[in-house]
């Protein structure tokens, strides 16, 4: 978005790569079409959640998740969380239509459940 203003990110963007690693999703901010900076936001992650992705895995499931976070940042929460699969960028819909065609032509979902937040993500647990 700030290319098509003409607005150059290069000066910070390693920084915005940093605050994505660590699982940060980083906004850029001009003033003026002058960058001004980056804001960085996180959605905490339940004490609940780690646990809840370990008993599923003890059960043979995999846990995949879609998520609107772009990919840095959604791999740097799947690394913390132990999720084994990643499927980022999507948009609501693509979100849906991933869903439908896992339940139709991939492994059969064992267990569903969303994380409902700033950014909706849904977990599917498969064997």
């Amino acid at each position: 978005m700030m290319a098509a203003l003409g607005i150059d990110i290069a000066s910070i963007s390693t920084s915005a790569e940093a605050l994505q690693a660590e699982g940060k999703t980083a906004m850029f901010v001009a003033v003026g079409n002058k960058l001004a900076g980056i804001v960085a936001v996180a959605d905490p992650i339940k004490a609940t959640t780690s646990e809840a992705i370990k008993a599923l895995h003890e059960r043979g499931l995999k846990v995949i998740m879609a998520t609107g976070d772009n990919e840095r940042t959604a791999k740097a929460i799947a690394s913390k969380l132990g999720i084994d699969e990643v499927r980022a960028g999507l948009l609501p819909q693509q979100k849906s239509a991933l869903f439908i065609a896992w339940a139709i032509f991939g492994p059969q979902p064992s267990l569903i459940f969303a994380i409902v937040s700033a950014v909706s993500v849904l977990i599917i647990a498969c064997p």
